[in-house]
This record gives structure tokens, C-alpha cells and sequence, in this order.
């Protein structure tokens, strides 16, 4: 019984922070880096990545995606 009653506090209902959250994976990386060759998108996904107060700075935000595609495949473009 007292179990039970804890596992209702601490096992609820996970709350919507409001953002989606996608696991990183190879594939996901991949394909992102793929998309990133393209100026417009590569425009917007730093733009989105500083942007609000909780964006990062323009040297975080390159370097995240630097870490995305790798030294060797941002070193092409």
C-alpha cells in the first residue's frame, strides 16, 4: 500500500517542457549534415539554435553544428 501511494508521486504523468526532443543518433546527425549543405537551411538552423533567451552564442551555435557534421565534412563546405 505505501509503495503504491509513492509510486503515484514520483511516477506521474511526465509534464510537456513544450519542446520535441529527438534522441541524437548517427542516422539523425547524417541526415541533418546532409540537409546543412544547403545555405538556406544551414542559415536557418543557427539562426534557431541562437535564437530566444535560452539560444546559444553564433561561436556555440558553430560549434554544435561543427559537432553534428563533423570537422572533416564542415571543413568541405
Amino acid at each position: 500500500e505505501e509503495i503504491k501511494a509513492l509510486k503515484g508521486l514520483t511516477s506521474g504523468k511526465r509534464k510537456s517542457t513544450g519542446e520535441i526532443t529527438m534522441p541524437r543518433t548517427e542516422s539523425y546527425n547524417e541526415e541533418i549534415s546532409k540537409k546543412l549543405k544547403n545555405p538556406k537551411y544551414a542559415q536557418t538552423f543557427l539562426e534557431t539554435l541562437m535564437e530566444g533567451p535560452e539560444g546559444l552564442s553564433p561561436e556555440d551555435a558553430l560549434r554544435h553544428t561543427i559537432e553534428i557534421m563533423g570537422v572533416k565534412e564542415f571543413a568541405k563546405l
